[in-house]
């Protein structure tokens, strides 16, 4: 399969998995994809989010402002004004997704969207407003199908949800995370190194290598891989320290109270959040 094959096949995953998820787990999910129906929430209470790679970048400082900036140009069609973007990043970043969710919920029931977004725009405007700004490119012929009927059927939110936390816009939402087969290889490595302590065999870069099109998306599944790796072992555990992560990934040493969430959760042997906390910083690129 082609990368441009294999890119268009992540896009379509990602725009159906939350949905297909939303409806009771992956035993559902796993039932729909094989007969190639998309089975949508029957109510909000219902939406569910199994994207650990969603949750995770939920969580990291950098989102809130950048995730409410898309949020603005997409739900309300315009560019976020001071206040509003400090309370919904404040809400944000206390709430991690759950905070995310509600600042969506919040502008999507707001009554500047209700006066000037739907009540003169049809739900294809709608939609397509929130490919441009959430997933930055244009609507497709499958998300159309699938998401003008759940629109139609009054099930907006979710929709607008499902866009939102979807692993194609958790990808996208930071400009300065954007990779070369190159850079991302080189990007594998450092993680590798940071957590085994060696570096990567050959068979290991070029299979990193092969996961370059899915952006920082596949840096999440390396983290996640490696931290099950048998060499990841009790041992080599004890050798990982807020100083060995910054210095693998960042090239320096922390400075004196910084990046406490790093320092946290190698406290806690949470190495999947220690390593993810750093590949969000523009200094990682």
């Amino acid at each position: 399969m082609t990368s441009k094959a294999r890119a268009f096949v992540h896009a379509i995953a990602a725009i159906l998995s939350p949905i297909l998820m939303s409806c009771g787990g992956s035993q559902a999910a796993s039932s729909a994809a094989n007969d190639g129906s998309p089975r949508p929430p029957a109510s909000e209470s219902q939406f569910q989010v199994s994207s650990t790679f969603a949750k995770s970048m939920a969580e990291q400082e950098p989102f809130p402002i950048e995730a409410v900036k898309r949020a603005y140009r997409g739900v309300l069609q315009r560019e976020a004004d001071d206040g509003g973007l400090i309370a919904h990043a404040d809400a944000v970043a206390k709430g991690a997704l759950q905070g995310w969710m509600g600042s969506l919920r919040s502008m999507l029931e707001s009554v500047e969207f209700e006066t000037n977004i739907a009540s003169s725009q049809s739900h294809r405007d709608v939609l397509e407003a929130y490919y441009r700004a959430f997933l930055q490119r244009e609507l497709d012929t499958g998300g159309a199908r699938v998401y003008l009927d759940l629109m139609k059927k009054g099930k907006r939110t979710e929709v607008l949800w499902s866009i939102a936390t979807s692993d194609e816009f958790m990808t996208k939402v930071f400009d300065h995370t954007r990779f070369t087969e190159d850079s991302f290889e080189a990007a594998a490595r450092k993680v590798h190194v940071a957590l085994l302590g060696r570096e990567p065999s050959g068979s290991e870069s070029a299979k990193y290598r092969e996961s370059a099109w899915r952006g920082l998306h596949g840096l999440h599944l390396i983290v996640e891989s490696l931290v099950a790796h048998p060499e990841f072992t009790q041992a080599r555990q004890s050798e990982v320290t807020r100083r060995s992560i910054f210095q693998a990934l960042l090239g320096r040493d922390p400075a004196d109270g910084e990046a406490p969430r790093v320092l946290a959760a190698v406290r806690t042997k949470d190495f999947y959040r220690a390593v993810f906390a750093l590949l969000t910083w523009p200094e990682f690129y």
